[in-house]
């Protein structure tokens, strides 16, 4: 279900398109490649089929407090593992700065027109610009090497450093608003998830196109 509502600036922007991005030092690439004047490489190797041993490293080393899988163990690593394999609806991908393992970005759905994608950073890493440097990768990705019509972007209400991003990168709009739909179980309650798109067409064209219909109140 695609619901909308406008998300903020809606005035026409320069978009980031085919290029590869650079933000406060940071230069996103599909491949690893050696620093350009002083950025330093933000890379996305595909994650092998079956590296479980890779996804327990990674995803037991951190909290990741807005998710569902707050505090990650091998067991549950390995019970949920089909959510991190590559599959023809599913990508995931290593964020690797520098050679160091940062994070994980998964594109799912993509049997569908409009993938979502799942993204999770290192707390050492965040508050960088590599978030946005990670959008601008990944709509690349979708629009380019998928070659999907729109991506979309879910956040629980309670997530503002994921709302900032969102509203701070070119081109995504808040479309929707989905009352307690998102179980919260450290804090024992359902929030409300945000949903947010980007439109490949405003991505190529250097646009943003508003909703047609804003919501009322």
């Amino acid at each position: 279900m695609k619901t909308a509502r406008p998300g903020p600036g809606n005035e026409p922007q320069k978009l980031l398109g085919p290029r590869a991005p650079v933000y406060r030092g940071f230069i996103a690439t599909a491949r690893p490649q050696r620093a350009v004047s002083g950025a330093m490489s933000l890379t996305f190797p595909p994650v092998a089929e079956g590296d479980l041993a890779g996804l327990i490293e990674l995803l037991t080393s951190d909290r990741w407090p807005f998710h569902l899988d707050v505090e990650p163990t091998p067991a549950s690593v390995e019970a949920n593992l089909a959510h991190f394999q590559p599959s023809e609806a599913q990508a995931p991908h290593w964020i690797e700065l520098a050679d160091e393992r940062i994070g994980l970005v998964v594109l799912r759905e993509l049997d569908d027109p409009t993938p979502v994608f799942d993204l999770r950073l290192k707390a050492t890493h965040r508050r960088r610009g590599l978030g946005r440097a990670t959008l601008a990768w990944l709509a690349r990705e979708t629009f380019e090497a998928h070659g999907k019509h729109r991506l979309e972007g879910h956040t629980r209400a309670d997530n503002r450093p994921m709302q900032r991003l969102f509203a701070r990168t070119p081109g995504w709009v808040l479309e929707g608003c989905f009352r307690q739909t998102w179980r919260d179980r450290e804090a024992g309650i359902w929030r409300d998830a945000l949903a947010y798109g980007l439109l490949a067409e405003d991505w190529r064209r250097g646009s943003e196109t508003p909703l047609s219909q804003p919501l009322a109140g």
